[in-house]
């Protein structure tokens, strides 16, 4: 069909498409929605001259009423066979002619439902016509050469006296938000404080959906559409091209603005530094968010971020919150490797200032720009920069070594590295010495926070060790590398969270090897049951001296089947709750025969040493507490520990304990020799005489330095003790 010849024709003799003549108008605007009907059904697009003849003539009728709809859904129309970044601009131009408040309002109606039919990505380019026709040109004077191509607004509508004006504005800010989110709020620039007060209550009450640019739409536009007709009615989305407006601190700033900040000269400096400091946050309020960090802009905001960090150590008290207050939105307003640079400058104090100032306030606010200066651009999908963390994870061991572990501000802070240990470094990528450094640092100084006077501070230390532990961001021998380094009552202080801390290490790893193997059955919690189908026997010992044993372990909650770590296949491993596959047997080269008492605490720790590499962690504090074994009593955890791998009837038990048997016998034999206690003496000889009925049926024998080691010290104290003790030492 030979539409733009029609077109030309008419245009020729209708004084450019325009009559007085409502007949002739109605005619025209009929003949202009037939082109567009038929050049979209022959799919083909519509050709720029000829948009430009129809657009500014359709815009000039969509609030007369003697059309009704006609103008507007031409419009939509026109914007299916041609890139709206083309229409939108002339739309705009013609608009801005027109001064009648109706026009501007049925335009802004328009514009909503362009958004809702079409979706805000179908435009890619061409929107800063629109935001030139919604901002004031004193608002955008400033921004002009930075904003490129923005996004589609009526910013300057926002201002108009007429109410409806206003509220269709907001409208099409409340659906710009829900499509694009973040990058509406990022140009939403406005200096007058009702304005910029409305944009935050609209934001607050629409909600982004990230998914609107996959959704489909009632409208699509020919041009970016892979397909047409009926094959598919899906849109391919066009990235925005948008230039986010960024503030120039360089030329925001006075050129006098840092010296100022740094001055100390006469009685009110004081003054001249506040004002400084206010000038800053009056240029920080007009960014938005979003501060240059080009190369000389950056190295302008390094300086403005070590006045403001001088200015944290203030002698005026008051100034102290407002400069850290400062740091926190300057850097909460870059992007994040300069995050990361500015975070090396500031953390130290910031940190300090956090733990140690005298003042709750100061202390408050150095905590909040901690939490703001790890934080990304909303732009960038917010949430924690884990580049920011690892600078303030390189800071932190210095501060609490310079507070002695005892500032007040501790528990806040560790507070901050707990809710974000996940986006702390990993091990598996700690592979330089400086990595491992740091992280064997970061553990050492949590774990000194162990030894606080204060519950809240070894509450929060406790928690994120654990916490780290979780995220894989540190090992347990780190940990107990740096307690081993403590003197020996501060070990004794820290016992009990170290045990906690083992075994909920235990269960991650379990937890770990059951979702590798979804498919392996979880032990049973009663007796094994045999291939028959009935319930195994119980072994062999005395009922009595057996709930004997059972009431005193008790009280030991934390060692149970379920916090055993499992550190090989479930398939393959053993049921033992303590003893791992062994391939060969240890021996106990050094270790004195009767009479020689072993009673040093050296000889512990050389079975230790031997011991160790085949239990797992949970056993080893059981058998091996840090805080030693005094008494007999002290080793009812381990004795209940060798108890249950006896009640555990596998088939490889009778391997497994001829391999550690020795081991078995040269601990048990100090035990017997260590200070006396009634509850503990009758644990362990009710042990070593369920011990000596399953060698027997088992038929394993004894070693030859067993005996000496062992036997001349249960006969020693049969013939000492008392009637009971001695009746279990003869049976």
């Amino acid at each position: 069909m030979p539409y733009k010849e029609i077109l030309v024709i008419v245009k020729q003799n209708t004084k450019e498409l325009r009559q007085s003549n409502v007949n002739l108008t109605k005619s025209i605007f009929e003949m202009l929605s037939n082109i567009c009907e038929i050049v979209y059904s022959l799919a083909l697009p519509l050709e720029g001259w000829v948009c430009k003849i129809i657009v500014p003539v359709v815009v000039e009728k969509i609030a007369d009423r003697k059309l009704a709809d006609i103008p507007s859904s031409i419009l939509l129309k026109i914007c299916e066979l041609a890139l709206p970044d083309m229409i939108i601009p002339l739309a705009i131009k013609k608009i801005s002619e027109i001064k009648s408040p109706l026009y501007r309002e049925a335009f802004l109606k328009w514009t909503l439902n362009f958004f809702i039919e079409f979706g805000a990505h179908t435009l890619s380019s061409g929107v800063q016509e629109i935001v030139n026709w919604c901002l004031k040109v004193s608002l955008l004077s400033i921004y002009a050469p930075l904003m490129g191509i923005l996004t589609f607004t009526s910013f300057q509508e926002c201002e108009n006296n007429n109410s409806n004006i206003r509220k269709a504005s907001y409208e099409i800010i409340s659906e710009m938000y829900s499509q694009l989110g973040p990058l509406i709020q990022a140009i939403a620039i406005s200096s007058d404080t009702k304005v910029k007060s409305q944009l935050e209550l609209t934001f607050k009450s629409s909600s982004y959906d990230p998914k609107s640019s996959s959704k489909e739409r009632s409208r699509n536009c020919l041009v970016n559409k892979k397909s047409f007709g009926n094959e598919s009615n899906s849109i391919e989305s066009t990235p925005l091209s948008i230039q986010i407006p960024k503030l120039h601190m360089s030329t925001e700033l006075t050129r006098d603005c840092l010296t100022n900040m740094g001055t100390k000269d006469g009685k009110n400096s004081w003054k001249i530094r506040k004002s400084a400091m206010d000038e800053v946050e009056a240029a920080l309020s007009k960014s938005n968010g979003m501060i240059s960090t080009a190369k000389k802009e950056m190295n302008y905001v390094m300086s403005v971020a070590k006045a403001l960090r001088e200015r944290l150590g203030d002698s005026q008290s008051n100034l102290k919150p407002i400069a850290a207050s400062l740091l926190g939105k300057l850097l909460s307003s870059v992007d994040g490797p300069s995050q990361s640079r500015l975070g090396k400058l500031v953390f130290p104090m910031l940190l300090s200032g956090a733990l140690s100032d005298n003042r709750k306030p100061m202390r408050d606010t150095c905590v909040v720009a901690l939490e703001k200066a790890t934080t990304k651009l909303a732009i960038h999908n917010g949430g924690t920069n884990s580049q920011s963390m690892e600078v303030m994870m390189t800071a932190l061991p210095s501060c609490l070594k310079d507070s002695q572990y005892k500032a007040v501000g501790i528990p806040e802070v560790l507070n901050i590295f707990t809710q974000k240990s996940k986006h702390l470094p990993k091990l598996n990528n700690m592979k330089s010495a400086k990595a491992m450094e740091l992280e064997e640092d970061f553990v050492k100084h949590a774990v000194f926070c162990l030894t606080s006077s204060k519950k809240e501070t070894r509450s929060n230390a406790e928690r994120l060790l654990d916490s780290c532990l979780s995220e894989h961001v540190i090992s347990f021998k780190s940990i107990e590398r740096s307690a081993k380094g403590m003197p020996q009552a501060q070990q004794r202080s820290i016992n009990g969270a170290l045990e906690k801390l083992s075994i909920h290490r235990c269960d991650l790893q379990q937890r770990s090897d059951r979702q590798k193997e979804p498919n392996v059955k979880t032990e049973q919690k009663d007796w094994p049951v045999n291939n028959k189908g009935t319930p195994k026997k119980k072994s062999v010992g005395s009922s009595s001296t057996t709930s004997r044993s059972r009431v005193a372990t008790a009280k030991m909650p934390d060692i149970t089947e379920e916090t055993v770590c499992n550190d090989e296949d479930l398939d393959s491993k053993r049921t033992s709750v303590f003893l791992l596959c062994s391939n060969s047997s240890r021996k106990v080269d050094h270790w004195p025969d009767y009479p020689e008492v072993p009673t040093n605490v050296s000889l512990l720790n050389y079975l230790k040493k031997l011991w160790s590499p085949a239990l797992c962690p949970s056993s080893q504090i059981a058998l091996f507490p840090l805080n030693g074994i005094l008494r007999q009593d002290d080793a009812i955890d381990g004795i209940a520990t060798l108890e249950r791998s006896l009640d555990d009837e596998s088939d490889s038990i009778a391997d497994s304990l001829q391999d550690h048997l020795e081991l078995v016998c040269a601990w048990l034999s100090f035990i017997l020799c260590c200070r006396e206690n009634t509850v503990g003496l009758q644990a362990l000889l009710s042990f070593v005489h369920k011990l000596f009925c399953y060698l027997m049926m088992s038929d394993i024998r004894l070693g030859e330095s067993d005996i000496p080691r062992l036997v001349p010290h249960l006969l020693e104290k049969g013939s000492i003790a008392k009637v009971r003790v001695c009746n279990s030492c003869v049976s």
